[in-house]
């Protein structure tokens, strides 16, 4: 019997039009010429760090100005091209680590508590976009969620990093993708610890860590959990 198994890919960059308050997605067919060069020149336009860039008769932000992760998209794009929710596997990319780190601001100055609020903010926004995914497609195959494993080079100069510290996040991208790949830790404990996390759970109160609570759980002191038949998720996302 023939393979009609297909398999097919897409590229898709989102962007906020800063005058419309609009997301905005450019698909890989529109990324070519002047189009890839002004559309990945827009990404590096964060608000409140750079100016919006001027292309195509507006202005733009990155797209994490509205949405930091942006999985409906992708899924979208899937579904317009004919595939059923079965046959659409999806590989979720964070920018935020499983936990988000307690830092001591005792002494912070006007910038730092600029960047932790950022840091803060991406965690939570991640957090909520891989749940509200997770709960619109329950058909959908979210395979592998890469999160990195430890802090990544930065600067209090947005993008003033050295190649040496470009090196470093490529080769932890690399190295936490591919723990990924083979680990046996399943998207469903993400998800699970990201809602218990989304109630305020006493038992996760105090920072708890991903790590930790995947010992609670499997010692028994974290119940069996289904996002469908949760009645605070149904609540949150139903509405």
């Amino acid at each position: 019997m023939a393979d009609t198994t297909v398999d097919q890919r897409w590229i898709d960059v989102g962007l906020t039009d800063v005058l419309k308050g609009t997301y905005v997605d450019f698909l890989q067919a529109d990324l070519t010429g002047d189009d890839l060069y002004n559309v990945m020149f827009s990404q590096f336009a964060q608000a409140g760090v750079f100016a919006p860039a001027e292309y195509n008769g507006t202005d733009y932000f990155d797209g994490s100005t509205i949405w930091d992760l942006d999985i409906f998209s992708v899924v979208n794009q899937c579904q317009a091209a004919g595939f059923a929710d079965e046959n659409i596997v999806v590989d979720v990319l964070l920018t935020s680590e499983k936990t988000l780190k307690k830092v001591d601001a005792s002494e912070y100055h006007s910038i730092q508590m600029l960047w932790r609020y950022l840091e803060v903010s991406r965690y939570y926004s991640n957090m909520d976009g891989l749940l509200r995914a997770t709960f619109a497609y329950p058909n959908v195959n979210f395979r592998n969620v890469v999160a990195p494993s430890t802090d990544m080079p930065s600067s209090f100069y947005p993008l003033n990093l050295t190649s040496d510290e470009v090196d470093t996040i490529y080769n932890l991208g690399v190295t936490d993708g591919t723990a990924s790949s083979t680990s046996t830790t399943a998207v469903e404990d993400l998800t699970h610890f990201f809602s218990l996390k989304k109630k305020n759970d006493k038992r996760l109160r105090g920072g708890v860590s991903y790590d930790t609570f995947m010992t609670m759980k499997q010692n028994g002191e974290i119940e069996a959990f289904n996002m469908h038949e949760d009645k605070m998720m149904q609540a949150l996302f139903l509405q």
